[in-house]
């Protein structure tokens, strides 16, 4: 799939994806000339990065937004007013920013009245820009640790450079042409706007952020510096130009008391520096009548780019070109989907679209590989269940790396009694809070996904040394769940806080929850399902690598599902409920908890069958506009918008699919329909959904939401990956008519497309055949790679499956 057709299916693009920068348009100010929202890392915020103002004679020109486009590569804006255009490109790469500005005359002249100072009408350019540390707040940090410092840039292009001392986080701000005036300044906690725009269940108030821009720069007098006008009054305005009056000194020399220092950055001169929590700047660019059109280049770079920053036309058209050719080498990965149904077209490559948006390559060795942050809007920071979610996301990427890497960060931090955190801090400031951790992670861990998601990725990439890399770690960790988490040495395991169940605000948590520790703690249905899967993953992998598995990890899994059958099974009500950790006293709840037992083989024939029935395919519990709800509809407690107290989440619905795909396909297909239908119209992945109408109501750009790309190509088009090949197995979700090109899974690349009842396939060097109707078969290659080898199931004869023409190595075989 080429860049110009990926781009084209993905929904208008407000904000601009680097490594740690992400720029995005404010939306109550997207008409606001410049660079507005700028977020670096998971600790500080520019709240405006570089705001734009033309001015003139008769003071400020108003400008209106005329036209506006983007896509992943670039974003322009188009702006006139007055007789003036102001045009802009901005184009984020790595660790660096660009924005590309011309400022003209329309039609070569101005509005009538627009008035002449000293023989001609001057114009200046104002750049200003606020730097907030954490705005959203970690309010366990000491006071040094919070400090920017903030000057005017020595040497070389104009600017200014800034530093968080305590992250070692630098960055700058560089100018292609001078700033004829600098002024940085303290910004007071007054000045910071702060707009509400939700309340998470423990009464978290999140904000947006904004500082209006302040005065212009001090007046450095009303004659002419250099040959250039270096003041214009006209109407009353006051526009300050210069560099280097006589003012200067004693600005200079009252910066430290007055928090504010006019930086004329003249050779010989010291650039005042400025030592606060929120710095703010303002400058003046000088581009005279505009009788040609001037172009200026603002470039932005945080840590080692900001080392090497340039502002040039060369440098943005270098940057894009580095863009453009990282986009083609990504998207050669990706597989290729064609469909009827133009929502569900875009909804998968909106998914591949965040997977690359939000991944990052961080630079400290405590993070070796490269992960996929949850949500660069606001967490920066890796999450162990959402890793593992998105592994299986990254699944179908035709390289093996993001999504072999995605987890392996948690075994690098695995803590030496064997624990596994659940978030790994970049910055120790964000993990304060965890009192009984050094603040790099967390003292908690997290439902243990990732025996979901190495099995899965083994399946598809076949890599021993990549189940090697986590088989001690994991045996470690095994047994760290049982003898600090298995009070009752029953063979539940237990959480102790609100934050590692995932579930922050669960109604099943309303009893025990003391602010955010469980007390007393809680032994749950879908924690102790997790952990058998992983036991039970363990056990596959010492098979694949020629170990011997310790006999405990077999003998615990007996104990969890006679423990969980006798303790958490309510016959009466057919459904599992968590209980008192250490007790037989259930938890009255229902939540979809109460299905993950469902991926095990812990509830028997009859038992399942039960809970698939009265549960997931009833409207009176689970089965929801959007399924499957978090908590059960029957339930007084449900809210289909709240957080975990009813709200949909991709992840668990994608849990019960995968759950049931084998066992259950129509129940399967059913919750596939429904929660495809319902979200597919959204214009992106969202953390989570509202129960009832698929509309996203969580945070937007979420991680865990491009599970898009295995719910379509493992439940829709139906290719499953198994130890030796593929089965083709895809559920009855009546989703249209599509083509998808090229799947890789270890030997064997295919096209598969539906048109009505007709599947072709296409296996790359072996041939090809279409198929009247939904028949499962299994792909394997054989051992010498000279053929493949096509196995039907019963129900599926000859007459059935028709070979294309050409060269086949096809070998059918009929149940």
């Amino acid at each position: 799939m080429n860049t110009s057709e990926f781009f084209s299916r993905l929904p208008p693009m407000d904000a601009q994806f680097g490594n740690l920068i992400l720029i995005r348009d404010k939306p109550d100010r997207r008409e606001v000339p410049g660079a507005q929202e700028c977020f670096l890392s998971s600790v500080i915020q520019f709240q405006p990065l570089a705001r734009l103002s033309v001015c003139g004679p008769k003071g400020e020109v108003s400008l209106a937004l005329v036209s506006s486009c983007s896509d992943p590569i670039r974003a322009r804006k188009v702006f006139e007013g007055e007789g003036i255009r102001l045009s802009q490109e901005l184009v984020v790469a790595g660790d660096e920013a660009s924005l590309w500005l011309r400022v003209e005359r329309m039609n070569g002249a101005l509005s009538e009245g627009a008035g002449e100072c000293a023989g001609g009408p001057i114009f200046t350019l104002t750049v200003d820009g606020a730097c907030l540390f954490s705005p959203q707040g970690v309010p366990y940090h000491w006071r040094e640790e919070s400090l920017l410092s903030v000057q005017r840039a020595r040497g070389g292009q104009d600017g200014l450079d800034g530093m968080w001392k305590y992250g070692g986080l630098s960055f700058s701000l560089r100018s292609s042409v001078r700033f004829e005036n600098l002024e940085i300044r303290k910004v007071a906690d007054d000045e910071i706007i702060r707009t509400h725009y939700f309340t998470s269940f423990n009464l978290k108030k999140r904000y947006t952020y904004w500082v209006e821009k302040g005065r212009e720069p001090r007046e450095l007098g009303g004659r002419r510096v250099d040959g250039r006008l270096a003041a214009c009054r006209a109407g009353g305005h006051e526009a300050s130009y210069g560099r280097g009056s006589a003012s200067d000194a004693g600005t200079r020399a009252g910066a430290s008391a007055g928090g504010t220092a006019a930086a004329d950055g003249a050779a010989g001169n010291e650039a005042p520096l400025i030592t606060a929590r929120n710095v703010g700047y303002i400058a003046m660019i000088d581009v005279d009548d505009l009788r040609q059109a001037r172009d200026i280049v603002l470039a932005f770079g945080i840590g080692r780019a900001a080392e090497r920053l340039e502002a040039s036309p060369r440098h943005h058209a270098a940057l894009i070109r580095r863009a453009e050719t990282d986009w083609e080498d990504f998207l050669e990965a990706v597989p290729g989907f064609h469909a009827d149904d133009r929502e569900l077209e875009r909804m998968y490559c909106t998914s591949w679209f965040i997977l690359k948006a939000n991944r990052v390559h961080f630079d400290d060795p405590r993070f070796p590989y490269p992960f996929t942050s949850v949500n660069k809007h606001h967490y920066y920071n890796q999450f162990f269940w959402d890793s593992a979610y998105q592994a299986i996301a990254w699944l179908w990427y035709n390289r093996a790396e993001p999504a072999q890497d995605e987890l392996r960060n948690f075994v690098t931090n695995q803590w030496r009694n064997g624990m596994i955190p659940y978030e790994l801090f970049m910055y120790p400031v964000n993990g304060r809070e965890w009192m009984d951790g050094d603040g790099t992670s967390t003292g908690m861990t997290q439902p243990p996904v990732i025996g979901i998601a190495l099995t899965e990725i083994f399946k598809k990439y076949g890599n021993a040394d990549y189940l090697r890399f986590f088989y001690e770690p994991l045996l470690r960790y095994e047994e760290w769940l049982t003898l600090y988490r298995d009070l009752g040495k029953r063979g539940l395991s237990c959480y102790l806080n609100i934050w590692e169940t995932g579930w922050d605000n669960s109604p099943r948590l309303d009893a025990s929850a003391r602010n955010r520790v469980l007390d007393p703690a809680i032994e749950s249905a879908d924690f102790n399902a997790y952990i058998y899967f992983l036991r039970r993953t363990i056990l596959e992998m010492a098979a694949a690598l020629g170990e011997t598995a310790p006999e405990r990890v077999s003998l615990r899994m007996e104990a969890t599902k006679r423990s969980m059958n006798s303790l958490m099974y309510d016959a009466a009500d057919g459904f599992y409920y968590d209980v008192v950790a250490g007790t037989k006293e259930r938890i009255p709840v229902k939540t979809a908890a109460g299905l993950i037992p469902l991926i095990t083989d812990i509830p028997d024939n009859a038992v399942r069958e039960r809970i698939v029935s009265e549960y997931v395919e009833s409207e009176k519990e689970f089965m929801s506009g959007c399924p499957v709800p978090s908590v059960s509809r029957s339930e007084s407690t449900y809210n289909p918008v709240d957080f975990w107290r009813g709200a949909t989440w991709p992840q668990i619905t994608w849990t019960i699919i995968f759950a049931l795909a084998d066992s259950h396909p129509e129940a399967a297909g059913a919750v596939l329909h429904r929660f495809l239908a319902s979200t597919k119209g959204n214009s992106t992945c969202y953390e989570y959904y509202d129960a009832e109408t698929g509309k996203g109501v969580g945070m937007p750009f979420q991680g865990w939401g491009a599970l898009y790309t295995d719910m379509i190509m493992r439940f829709v088009v139906g290719i499953v990956p198994e130890p030796k090949g593929l089965r083709f197995h895809p559920l009855p979700a009546a989703l249209g008519d599509f083509s998808v090109d090229t799947v890789r899974l270890k030997d064997i690349a295919l096209n598969v497309s539906r048109n009505g009842s007709t599947w072709t396939f296409r296996f790359h060097g072996f041939g090809g055949f279409a198929m009247e109707d939904v028949h499962d078969f299994r792909a394997t290659p054989a051992a010498d790679g000279s053929k493949l080898v096509v196995e039907f199931g019963p129900g599926c004869d000859e007459a059935l499956v028709v070979p294309l023409p050409g060269e086949s190595r096809l070998e059918f075989r009929f149940g």
